[in-house]
């Protein structure tokens, strides 16, 4: 079974634990589908429409946004690993040269070296960037570890805008 539908069968079955609903027939009446639709989405031979998954969602009280990426977006293939890997060196380049090897967030040292010496940096894109093209220094910050899950986990207005005025 691959990932997608693996996700999908979790969210699924924690919104029958949430709701203390026993069968996908009262799951699908809860979310406005039959029970052959529920059943074919477990086993891969029908997507979730984004209504319906908004709805599923919903009843769990999670954010869409938490999930858009790992559910509704490809995974990236080798060969656009390969054509981003140029661009991802560049940008960890221009990333380690603006900051100094020190963290744009907390402004310590990151803490600790590649084997070749380099500081350990963490690229963490920034949406609000200046530019419209994706993989530019403007729209990314060098982060230590920390500070990036930080981010990832509380996304801080404060830090946010702070990282924003730096990295202009």
């Amino acid at each position: 079974m691959n990932a997608k539908y693996s996700q999908w069968n979790e969210l699924l079955d924690e919104a029958k634990i949430a709701h203390n609903v026993k069968s996908d027939a009262a799951l699908a009446k809860l979310l406005g589908k039959t029970r052959s639709h529920i059943s074919a989405v477990r086993v891969g031979d029908k997507n979730l429409s984004i209504e319906t998954a908004e709805k599923l969602f919903v009843l769990l009280g999670i954010d869409i946004d938490d999930y858009v990426h790992k559910i509704f977006m490809p995974i990236r293939n080798e060969k656009s690993k390969e054509r981003l890997e140029p661009q991802i060196k560049e940008l960890r380049a221009a990333l380690l040269e603006r900051s100094g090897g020190i963290c744009e967030l907390c402004e310590k040292f990151m803490p600790f070296c590649l084997p070749d010496g380099s500081p350990y940096t963490e690229l963490a894109y920034i949406e609000q960037g200046a530019s419209a093209d994706k993989y530019q220094a403007c729209n990314f910050a060098a982060l230590c570890p920390n500070c990036h899950r930080q981010l990832d986990v509380l996304k801080n207005k404060a830090d946010i805008k702070r990282l924003l005025t730096k990295i202009k």
